[in-house]
């Protein structure tokens, strides 16, 4: 899984991203897929090594769903 740092342009707060796998440059952020916000890039960098610890779920990135109907 591919993981980018997004810093929300009004708050300027920092959130680790999971991107969707068939994620392109250009596409949209998955920004409503936060779990967790930091006060700065510092603390955002520092969390990395536990995010990568993670388990990889079992189940699709919500953003990789795609509605078929």
């Amino acid at each position: 899984m591919k993981y980018t740092i997004y810093e929300d342009p009004r708050t300027h707060a920092f959130a680790l991203l999971a991107l969707p796998n068939q994620f392109n440059d250009g596409d949209a952020l998955p920004v409503s897929d936060v779990d967790r916000w930091f006060a700065s890039r510092d603390e955002a960098i520092a969390a990395l090594p536990d995010l990568l610890n993670r388990e990889e779920p079992d189940t699709p990135h919500q953003s990789d769903r795609r509605d078929r109907s």
